[in-house]
């Protein structure tokens, strides 16, 4: 299977072999669930390349869609990912995606934010822009939050962004769906 730029695939059961510029990477795709998992263990060896892979793969047909676990605050396990909008964003331009991807796992999910950290926060009162633009997204992608994380009552999802050293503004906003401890991240916006 032939991918972006030169790798090369090859799926062995539930591990993918690539092959980038005469290195050859293997990693676990699956879990027992059969749901592509990616960690902070897995992006600390590899970068975000798997994932990327993984959202190519997706994106063509030929593959599940690429799931990411970090810990929360609540001491237990979250699972994330993100609409076909990012995922196209970060297949097209994997770069600026790194440090956002980074901050999710290295991390995790802390609840309402403090202000100078990194990390998956829930969105305060005050994150008016951000806010603002949540609403449009979930109207938009209605359907993804019912498909990827179950989210029958969109009015029952918890606001959620990534921040990262982005003196910009820039977040990432997304939904929470607590019922199943699963996040599906929509899109950009600004404060």
């Amino acid at each position: 299977m032939e991918g972006k730029k030169g790798r090369t695939l090859i799926n062995i059961g539930c591990h993918l072999k690539v092959e980038n510029n005469g290195k050859i990477y293997k990693y676990c795709l699956f879990s027992e669930e059969n749901m592509a998992l990616h960690s902070k263990t897995q992006f600390d060896k590899y970068n975000i390349f798997p994932f990327a892979e993984a959202a190519e793969q997706y994106l063509a047909g030929r593959g599940e869609l690429p799931w990411c676990r970090t810990r929360s605050y609540f001491q237990r396990e979250v699972l994330f990912t993100f609409s076909n909008t990012i995922l196209q964003r970060l297949v097209d331009k994997p770069k600026p995606f790194v440090k956002p991807f980074e901050a999710t796992l290295k991390y995790g999910f802390q609840g309402y934010s403090r202000g100078e950290r990194n990390g998956i926060f829930l969105l305060r009162k005050h994150d008016l822009g951000l806010k603002r633009a949540l609403e449009s997204c979930i109207l938009q992608h209605e359907q993804e939050l019912r498909e990827k994380i179950s989210a029958l009552e969109t009015s029952r999802l918890h606001p959620v962004k990534i921040v990262w050293h982005n003196p910009s503004g820039e977040r990432i906003i997304g939904a929470y769906n607590s019922g199943n401890d699963k996040m599906l991240f929509l899109d950009y916006a600004f404060y």
